[in-house]
């Protein structure tokens, strides 16, 4: 069964503030990502993830939470060909 622990997610504020400050984006429509690639990591945890749907763009809380499962399982699936090109940067 798919787990996504905590050391996975971003949680702290800062870190969260300083990702949406410095981070590259991708966007497309209403989907968007911002990533920036730390050196601060741990070495187990080669990269973090933060799933955030609005309310502006997505009213009803059901929906966005079937947003973020449907983009959870699809980055479970993809992980590690994402691992693999952040390895490469």
């Amino acid at each position: 069964m798919f787990r996504f622990p905590k050391e996975q997610k971003l949680c702290h504020k800062k870190v969260i503030e300083r990702l949406f400050k410095r981070g590259k984006t991708i966007s497309q429509k209403s989907f968007k990502v911002i990533w920036d690639l730390s050196e601060n990591y741990n070495e187990s945890v080669l990269l973090r993830t933060l799933i955030i749907v609005p309310k502006k763009k997505v009213k009803l809380a059901a929906r966005r939470n079937l947003i973020k499962r449907r983009i959870r399982e699809v980055y479970r699936i993809k992980k590690k060909t994402v691992r693999v090109i952040f390895r490469k940067k």
